[in-house]
Order: C-alpha cells, then sequence, then structure tokens
C-alpha cells in the first residue's frame, strides 16, 4: 500500500470548497489490467483517524478498510485477450444489479472473458461515465471489444451522457464512434428503465447519431401508466432474437413497485423491429427492439434496446433454467458472440475458475476458492514477486465434486511466517491456468 496526502478542491470562482479534496495519479504509472485497490482516511482536529470505503462505509480500523477497498482497473483488462471481447457497463454501481449480471456471464462461462466498467457515484451526474474516462476510443475499445453491455438499472437520470444534458461524460459520442468504425460483427445491448427515453431526448452531436443505429419512438416512459401492470410479461416477437422453434420466450419484468420501476414501452421505426412486447400487446406495447446496420468500416452490427433493466427479469416457468441467463445468451447470440447453452442454475457447476482471495489484504490467513470443470491433476502454489515458489497449497488429482476451498495461513513451506507483500497464487488445472494476486498487511 502507498499513501498519498489529497489536495484542496476550489470552486468556480477560486474560493476554497471546504470539507472537499482530490487526487490524481500520473496516467503513466499504468498499462491495462492494472487494478489499483484504494481507501480514504481523513484525521479531526483531536489527531483521531476514520476511514472510508465503499463496499464497507465508514470505520476507525484502517485493516477494515484495506480489506474492503474500493478498485479501479485499467482498460481493456482481459478484453485484448483472445476470445475476450465483451465490455459490461455497469451505470448503477453498488445498486444492486452487478450480481445478476455475475451469474448469468458465470452459468454461460464466460465471466472470466469479460471486462466491467463501474460508473461511480451513479445518479449525481458528476462526468464519471465511460466517455469521460476513455481516452482514446481506438487504442481503448476499437478492435478490442465487440459487444457492450449498458445497464442503467432503474436510474432516473443520467443514464448515458452526450456532454449537453444531465449528464457530463460524452458517451454517446464514445460508444457511436466505437460502434461506427468496429472492424468486426458486434453491438450494444442497452437496457434499463429511463435510458431509451432519456436517450430519446438528448441533443449533442454523439447522440444523434448514435440514434441512428436504433431508430425508434418511446410511447410511454411508465409502463404503470400505460396499463401494463407492476410486473408485465414480456413475450418475444415470432422469429425474433428470442424464438426457438416458432415459438418465442416469455420473462417476467419485475417491477413490483411504481415508485422505483417505470419501465419504457418502446416501438420499432424506421429499419428496427420490435423483438418483445409487454403483455404480447405488439408495437403499442414494445419493451425491447432491434436493428442492424451496416457500419462505416463496412462490418454489420446491432443495437438491441430494451425498456427495462436485465436484472429485474424473473422466471415465468420452472424448467430448472433461469430465464435471466436464456435471455442474456439470446441477446449475446444476436450480437453474435458464441456461448455455450444456459445450464441449471449452479453459478459454478464444471468450470474451470479461481476467485480473489478474501479477505484481501489480509493477515494472517486469508481463503481461496476456486472450480475445475473435470477431473484431472490440479496444483495451487504460491509465488512472492521475484516469482520464487512460496508454498504449495494443492498438488493432487482432483474432481469437480471434491473441490474444497483452500485457506493459506501466511507461511511458507517450511513453516515460516513470510514477510508484509504482494503475493501471487496459481491454479493450473487441466487446460486451465490463472494467476491472482494478494496482499499480506500486518
Amino acid at each position: 500500500w502507498h499513501v498519498y496526502r489529497m489536495d484542496s478542491c476550489f470552486a468556480d470562482d477560486g474560493e476554497l470548497a471546504p470539507g472537499r479534496y482530490c487526487v490524481d495519479f500520473n496516467d503513466n504509472l499504468f498499462t491495462p489490467g492494472d487494478t489499483c485497490w484504494f481507501f480514504f482516511g481523513a484525521r479531526n482536529t483531536t489527531g483521531v483517524w476514520t476511514y472510508y470505503s465503499l463496499p464497507f462505509g465508514p470505520t476507525t480500523s484502517a485493516h477494515i478498510a484495506a480489506a474492503h477497498p474500493d478498485e479501479f482497473t485499467i482498460l481493456p483488462a482481459v478484453g485484448d485477450e483472445p476470445g475476450n471481447d465483451i465490455l459490461y457497463v455497469d451505470y448503477m454501481n453498488f445498486r444492486g444489479a452487478q450480481p445478476f449480471f455475475d451469474t448469468a456471464f458465470q452459468n454461460m462461462n464466460i465471466w472470466e472473458k469479460i471486462d466491467r466498467y463501474d460508473k461511480r457515484g451513479p445518479t449525481s451526474g458528476d462526468g464519471n461515465g465511460l466517455g469521460s474516462r476513455v481516452i482514446n476510443v481506438t487504442n481503448q475499445l476499437i478492435g478490442v471489444y465487440n459487444k457492450i453491455i449498458w445497464d442503467t438499472g432503474d436510474m432516473r437520470l443520467g443514464n448515458i451522457g452526450d456532454g449537453v444534458g444531465y449528464e457530463k461524460s460524452d458517451d454517446a459520442s464514445t460508444l457511436f464512434n466505437w460502434l461506427d468504425q468496429m472492424p468486426n460483427t458486434g453491438g450494444i445491448y442497452f437496457c434499463g428503465d429511463d435510458l431509451a427515453d432519456e436517450l430519446s431526448t438528448l441533443t449533442g452531436p454523439g447522440a444523434i447519431s448514435l440514434r441512428t443505429y436504433v431508430t425508434y419512438a418511446v410511447t410511454n416512459d411508465d409502463h404503470v401508466d400505460y396499463g401494463l401492470g407492476f410486473s408485465p410479461v414480456v413475450r418475444g416477437s415470432v422469429g425474433g432474437i428470442f424464438s426457438h422453434g416458432g415459438t418465442a420466450d416469455s420473462v417476467i419484468a419485475y417491477g413490483g413497485c411504481p415508485l422505483v420501476n417505470d419501465f419504457d414501452v418502446i416501438s420499432p421505426t424506421g429499419s428496427a423491429v420490435q423483438e418483445a412486447s409487454y403483455h404480447g400487446g405488439g408495437t403499442s406495447g414494445g419493451a425491447i427492439v432491434s436493428q442492424a446496420t451496416t457500419n462505416s468500416a463496412g462490418y454489420p452490427v446491432k443495437i438491441i434496446l430494451s425498456g427495462f433493466s436485465f436484472h429485474y427479469i424473473r422466471d415465468i416457468d420452472n424448467d430448472g433454467i433461469s430465464d435471466r441467463f436464456h435471455h442474456m445468451h439470446d441477446i449475446l447470440t444476436a450480437l453474435n458472440n458464441v456461448v455455450d447453452d444456459p445450464i441449471a442454475a449452479r453459478p459454478n457447476a464444471r468450470r474451470n475458475s479461481l476467485a480473489q482471495n478474501y479477505p484481501n489484504p489480509f493477515n494472517p490467513r486469508t481463503t481461496i476458492k476456486y472450480t475445475i470443470r473435470s477431473r484431472g491433476h490440479v496444483s495451487l502454489k504460491i509465488y512472492n514477486v521475484a516469482g520464487q515458489l512460496v508454498r504449495v497449497l494443492v498438488d493432487e488429482v482432483q474432481s469437480p465434486e471434491a473441490v474444497e476451498p483452500v485457506e493459506w495461513d501466511g507461511r511458507d513451506q517450511a513453516g515460516r511466517i513470510v514477510a508484509s507483500g504482494v503475493y501471487f497464487y496459481k491454479l493450473a488445472a487441466k487446460g486451465f491456468t490463472k494467476t491472482r494476486k494478494m496482499v499480506l498487511l500486518k
């Protein structure tokens, strides 16, 4: 860990802004894939320190804050590896949507192939959007990602920025430039309660250009006012992306609170098509539209626009497969992504994975969880920053059902307590290797 002193903030008139502070890092210190954990500390006039991290909140213990840090990752992280070309943008960070996406990705065995961008302070309109953090669209997005999943949950404002309206980030220009110049097939999946409505009203040049890739009309910005019920059934259109063997899938859009959920009712215009409708109401009760277009680089791309957030999907039947997973599978398939068929709701079943140790940082013990797809020899080893072997935790033949979490007590192979610092743990299984970083903090 390193300690940085934060500087004072000043208002537009040059006056000191009380109670506000800022810190900046040299961009040259970081390269794609780097992840930085951080938390804040402050000392009052009596010399007492308090600490804060968003996952945990305020605490008087630096160790607790360090064990539950915030993080930022330099993009692209896994996206520049072969087959890893999906960016999930969480525009409602820490408001509950991410676990629903993660479990869907896990059930399709693609969780470790997805980069995620979290918008800090999702309701503040403070310019933390993707458009303000991507410095070079060509180097950071084009040629790296072929699919972007953009979820805004139940945000009322700031679903997407055009640099002119409420959200200061020019997300629309960033997305348009990426989609327009992408040298591959792919596209964007937009979902959120008010996303379609807000996008239709933005006046920035990037938003106007982006809307040429998905033409639609907002019939109503509140499905309850439109008479579609609190938790409407969403039925796919026969022949559309949710159609299988002549029949189309149905899901429930769980909108139990009319003060929270006001799903957009949308209908296609131009070359867009209706992919799903609330209560099967056709275009008049439209829930999801899509549009396929050839971009300026000559490649077919698609935008899928949903009037509700993916994380509000609930099952309409009890067939052992979550409708949410099946829904995401169909969307990624429509965006030209080849993924495994959805399986029953078992997030860690029959897949190779290595989770981040917990707690991290730790002292003196930490737990490492992993899964394997098939029976074979498995090794889990600890290394120091010099690449020297510190400890062998697992070295044996294992079956998937016999895997258990492993604990490291901060000792080397000879039983000696190791020093504070950064360590790496590496899992090697049949056809799979993965290395992660952890911090021993005393």
